[in-house]
């Protein structure tokens, strides 16, 4: 019979506990009942394997490794940076979001196999997330290593109240945990910053289009199959009566010393038109949503905007 192990603390009124590291491993229960007077102050939380769920998770970091299950109970979000790796899964109770809404850095990282399965990530109140997915396995033999296939799925993401979301890699031919659309969205105070950015567009495209969220590109945006027509997919077809030459035109990077193919600016569909030497059609998985126009007839300056860093590759 399997070993079903639990683990209960209780801190009572006035009562102060620092811990560095705390390990729980193949945990089945866990119960940390501490008063609102009480400090426990835990530098790193460890679990190693077992399935677990709770309303609040302790520490400065939170470890899940060795296939550890771990579920998010509730609405009060993390606050705390989390690692997830050997093959472990983090996800929320019920495809609740995940809410960061403190002011400052919180990291989270997965490594290749393992999983942040979450419909949505909501960002506030300033706070600076950086996510880094599918990290390569460390401590791997290269004479044993084998090839391990992602299992990481999109998710919305949502930053408002003057935050950002950092992303090392974005794929958007990649649909969410439910097989279908994911949606990017801020307010005009608050961004979304890509690493790389990659979209084949001869497949579907399953963000939610036009994007409704300010875009930071920092290593490249990578663009496969531009221009060439699908007939399922869900991509459109280039139209405009396009000669066959034009109509498979390629993006590439600049290999020029000095690249005439990106500046710092806020781009839209007509400069990456420019730079591509190619149509606005072919850029339409990229459409951000312009300003809109209030009920007495003006211009509201709600429209987004795609930046790309000093250095950004269009690939």
């Amino acid at each position: 019979m399997r070993e079903k192990r639990s683990y209960t603390k209780r801190l009572c009124k006035d009562t102060a506990l620092n811990v560095g590291t705390i390990v729980a491993e193949k945990l089945s229960n866990l119960t940390l009942n501490v008063d609102k007077d009480s400090k426990f102050n835990v530098t790193n939380f460890m679990f190693k394997g077992g399935s677990v769920s709770n309303d609040k998770f302790y520490g400065q970091n939170v470890w899940l490794q060795d296939q550890a299950q771990v579920t998010l109970k509730g609405n009060a979000g993390i606050e705390h940076n989390l690692y997830v790796s050997g093959d472990s899964t983090f996800k929320m109770e019920n495809d609740k979001a995940l809410k960061i809404d403190k002011e400052g850095e919180t990291k989270i990282q997965t490594e290749i196999g393992s999983k942040l399965e979450i419909n949505k990530l909501e960002a506030d109140k300033k706070s600076n997330v950086y996510i880094a997915l599918d990290l390569e396995k460390l401590e791997v033999n290269p004479a044993t290593k084998q090839a391990v296939v992602s299992q990481q799925k999109n998710f919305d993401i949502d930053a408002k109240g003057g935050s950002n979301v950092y992303v090392n890699s974005w794929d958007m031919n990649r649909t969410g945990f439910d097989s279908g659309n994911t949606s990017l969205k801020t307010d005009a105070d608050s961004r979304i910053h890509f690493g790389i950015l990659k979209h084949n567009m001869a497949n579907k495209n399953y963000i939610d289009s036009p994007i409704k969220a300010n875009l930071s590109i920092s290593q490249s945006l990578t663009l496969e199959n531009v221009g060439k027509p699908t007939a399922s997919g869900g991509n459109k077809v280039a139209q405009n009566g396009l000669n066959p030459g034009a109509a498979s035109k390629m993006i590439t990077s600049e290999t020029a010393k000095t690249p005439t193919n990106q500046t710092h600016s806020e781009s839209d569909p007509l400069k990456l038109q420019a730079q591509a030497g190619t149509n606005d059609d072919r850029f339409h998985a990229l459409k951000l949503e312009g300003n809109t126009m209030s009920s007495n007839g003006e211009v509201q300056n709600t429209g987004k905007n795609l930046t790309l860093g000093d250095g950004t590759r269009i690939e």
